[in-house]
């Protein structure tokens, strides 16, 4: 078996040309600001803003907007939006 994709790309069948993996879409609500897209996402998204989450140590949501952790309340809130959970 190869041991790399570079490997894979060319066994067993010779050499073929290999499409690089194209990137999902991303819509511009989701580059957008951060309230917006969560304005959008969340359902009662005052209420869940001010709540503590679990999934951001106990913080509530808006504690972390405008910090340097705001990257990870995007991730969380379009974790929600596509369905991936951990």
């Amino acid at each position: 078996m190869p041991a790399t994709f570079e490997e894979f790309a060319v066994w067993p069948y010779g050499r073929m040309a290999v499409a690089a993996p194209k990137a999902p879409a991303v819509s511009a609500i989701d580059r957008g600001p951060l309230l917006d897209l969560i304005a959008v996402v969340v359902p009662d998204s005052a209420a869940w803003l001010n709540s503590a989450n679990t999934a951001l140590d106990g913080l509530a949501p808006c504690e972390l907007l405008g910090t340097p952790r705001e990257d990870r309340l995007r991730e969380l809130v379009l974790a929600y939006k596509y369905g991936v959970f951990a």
